[in-house]
């Protein structure tokens, strides 16, 4: 299926000859001689992202009415709940004996970002360690010497491509003192003149933010040869039982319509922005008798399996 999306506004509108100019970086259009505030990347991002998405941004505008932003996405939605029961799900859980014990640095200056990727490394048993910024990441790798460093691009004190390229001078400076680091760029960018520039000063890879918990693993498994543990699940649930048939779908799908819309409305909200401590509380909001849906929603947010959350929001209806 195919999603639209219409922003309108009633501003001054926008000259037929700068349509397309406003989707080009560090281009905008101009009110009374001046500039308006930004950088001008934000349209040209938009737009680069929905195109990877195999959709586009267009736009529409009258000179003195305003303008109309039509976004469309190609979308694959699953509408029922016996979907989301019905698919397994491959849990990584550990990692196979008998290998390394692997030293993780994760850089981040946004601390939910920070703590979200430490829970999804630490718990399949890495040993993980985090800075705040590029100048915390370099001390950090002289003196605990990580395999791998999961790098921001974009912090304060030093960003990730002067820690990055600093890593790697002071390498190339010592090359008998260690093994070079493994370090993948975490870059919100669309631009490939920019992952270019990743590349170019010596990260071995990068990963489009936001990330999924699959690629990460899958990465660290490219570069560090890592062999996983895997377990084949649907959903297990703690003291009430588990949910691995597919008749147990009927309960969950009851227990949920129960729920009253404005809740199921900010538990998807709230899924897709992947805000854990929000999830907490929305869920302690169940009633008692509904420990059913608490437990599988418990399981779900222990497993950080935010995705599988917002799949069972999609049987209701959203503002």
């Amino acid at each position: 299926m195919e999603l639209q999306l219409q922003v309108k506004d009633t501003g001054v509108g926008i000259k037929k000859e700068n349509l397309e100019t406003i989707f080009e970086p560090f281009k905008q259009t101009e009110k009374g001689g001046e500039n308006h505030e930004g950088t001008g990347l934000g349209l040209s991002i938009s737009r680069q992202f929905a195109r990877l998405m195999e959709g586009d941004i267009t736009v529409e505008s009258e000179l003195g009415k305003g303008s109309i932003f039509t976004c469309t996405l190609k979308m694959m939605v699953q509408t029922k709940i016996e979907d989301f029961v019905k698919q397994p799900s491959k849990q990584i859980i550990g990692l196979q004996p008998s290998q390394t014990d692997y030293r993780i640095l994760v850089v981040e200056d946004v601390k939910d970002n920070q703590l979200l990727m430490m829970k999804i490394l630490s718990s399949v048993g890495f040993e993980v360690r985090s800075a705040n910024n590029g100048q915390e990441a370099l001390e950090m790798w002289q003196k605990w010497h990580p395999q791998l460093i999961w790098m921001d691009m974009r912090m304060p004190v030093m960003d990730g491509y002067e820690a990055s390229r600093r890593i790697r001078q002071l390498e190339a400076e010592n090359p008998n003192r260690q093994t070079p680091v493994i370090i993948i760029a975490l870059t919100a960018t669309a631009f490939d003149e920019e992952r270019k520039a990743i590349l170019e000063i010596g990260c071995n890879d990068f990963v489009p933010k936001p990330f999924k918990e699959a690629v990460i693993f899958e990465k660290m498994k490219q570069y560090l040869g890592l062999e996983y543990v895997y377990q084949e699940s649907t959903i297990n649930l703690s003291s009430h039982g588990t949910v691995n048939e597919v008749d147990n779908f009927e309960q969950l799908n009851a227990e949920m319509e129960k729920m009253p819309k404005a809740w199921v409305e900010e538990l998807r909200k709230t899924a897709l922005s992947a805000r854990e401590k929000n999830l907490i509380h929305l869920i302690q909001e169940i009633p008692e008798q509904y420990f059913f849906l608490a437990d599988s929603l418990n399981q779900m947010l222990e497993e950080l399996a935010f995705e599988k959350i917002v799949n069972l929001t999609e049987g209701f209806n959203h503002e």
